[in-house]
This record gives structure tokens, C-alpha cells and sequence, in this order.
């Protein structure tokens, strides 16, 4: 599609003018987080070529998951998260929210997720609590190889003290971006950052009794989840959009 500032459908239509610059979606592994996420958008020619366009694959997953096979025997479970709008609007970003209306509007018209049990939350629907409510209720109602999906685009936390990171909520406590704070000021706003948002790891521990397949999306920066055991989570796949993934 043609590069635009704004997009309100045109990033759907290919473009036949070979003149106009065109859209490079998602950044590589080289770059600085804030440019790896898929909603991160640049531009070029047509013929240009360099090292770093292309496509990545980060994991292989059952080949069945999300087939219409597979959607005829099991319940399927779908929780998208876009947060574009944060409470600290200096933390605002763009393209979250879009991207996971794409994801949801794909899960159930391609796909065919049953409507009922799936949710889209984005902005300020995407609270800390409404969040975990969320991932507690699909905890405690799936079955045996069931399918869950679970897709979240928005800001991250960097590791705690225990290595671990967080998806960042919309009531999370964000810092004002001060440069002129202290070393004590910048510990503090770390730790509200890590108690406001929602570790991975208890994310995973949602999930970690049932045997239903899980599919976690993560498309933000530093999503490090090297505290993730396949051989607990033998049904569990990971993708995440950043170079910070392990």
C-alpha cells in the first residue's frame, strides 16, 4: 500500500503507482524497541532492497490450531488488547489500538473464534483489573485442548529486580518524562511501573493448570520471557514482535 501519515482503510488497498513511497511495517532485529513492534510503519521505494527487509519466523506452532478442523471440535478463547491511549498521555502511541481491531476482526471473520468468547479491549476499557478479570475467567472455564488466544499491543515494562516484565495496563502508573529527576525519583518510578502493570510470568500462572493449547502474542518492546519452560507449558506458543524475546 502507498505511505501515509494517517491511515483510515488505505493500508488495505495495494497500490499499482510505482512512483509513490511505499509502506515497510514492523521493525528488525537492529533497531531501537520503540521501532520494533509490527505497528511501527516506515517507508521506501518499490526496488529497494537492503539487509533487513524481509520476514522473520520466530516459532513453528501445531498446525491445527487455527484451522476449521480444529474450530469444530473445541471452544476457542480470544482475549485482544490494544492500548494506544494511555492515562499519562506522554505515553501515548499510535497504531496499537488499530492493529487489534485488525487482530479481532481476522480471528472471528477468518477464522470463524466464537463471538461470546471472544473480547477486545482497548484504551481505557483496558484497565489493570478488567485485564486480569479477563485472563481469570478463561482460566477457569476452558477444557482440555481448547484453544486460547492471547494478543496484546501496547507498552511494556523493563525487567524487575527478578528479570521479569510487564505489559503495561491503561491505569498503570506512568512516570511524568522529567529529565531532571534524581536517582532516587527514577527508582521510584520504576517500581510504580512494575506494581501497576501485569508481569508475565503471572500472566503464564494463569494458565498453568489446564492442558488447552495457548497461543500469547506480544507485540511490544522488551518482552523477555526467558522464565518461560516449554517442558511446563508443552502447549503453549510464544511470538513476540521484538528482538528482546527469548
Amino acid at each position: 500500500s502507498a505511505y501515509g501519515e494517517n491511515y483510515n482503510g488505505n493500508e488495505k488497498q495495494c497500490s499499482e503507482d510505482s512512483s509513490v513511497l511505499r509502506v515497510l511495517r514492523g521493525g528488525a532485529w537492529n533497531l531501537i524497541p520503540s521501532q520494533l513492534r509490527s505497528a511501527f510503519r516506515f517507508r521506501d521505494t518499490p526496488d529497494s532492497r537492503y539487509f533487513n527487509y524481509g520476514f522473520r519466523l520466530s516459532k513453528i506452532t501445531e498446525s491445527n490450531l487455527l484451522t476449521n478442523e480444529f474450530d469444530l471440535k473445541n471452544t476457542k478463547y480470544a482475549l485482544i488488547i490494544g492500548i494506544s491511549d494511555y492515562n499519562n498521555p506522554e505515553f501515548n502511541i499510535r497504531y496499537a489500538s488499530e492493529d487489534a481491531t485488525d487482530m479481532y476482526q481476522y480471528l472471528l471473520d477468518v477464522k470463524g473464534i466464537n463471538f461470546k468468547n471472544s473480547v477486545l479491549m482497548m484504551n481505557k476499557n483496558a484497565t489493570k483489573l478488567a485485564i486480569e478479570s479477563k485472563l481469570k475467567f478463561i482460566s477457569e472455564n476452558a477444557q482440555k485442548d481448547d484453544l486460547i488466544f492471547i494478543y496484546f499491543n501496547g507498552h511494556s515494562a523493563p525487567p524487575n529486580k527478578d528479570g521479569i516484565n510487564a505489559i503495561v495496563p491503561y491505569d498503570a502508573i506512568l512516570p511524568n518524562k522529567s529529565k531532571n529527576k534524581n536517582v532516587e525519583e527514577m527508582v521510584n518510578d520504576k517500581i510504580n511501573i512494575w506494581n501497576s502493570s501485569i508481569l508475565l510470568s503471572s500472566i503464564f500462572d494463569f494458565f498453568n493448570k489446564i492442558d488447552s493449547h495457548i497461543i500469547f502474542v506480544f507485540d511490544n518492546s522488551y518482552t523477555h520471557v526467558d522464565f518461560y519452560n516449554p517442558s511446563k507449558y508443552q502447549k503453549t506458543t510464544v511470538i513476540a514482535a521484538t528482538n528482546y524475546c527469548e
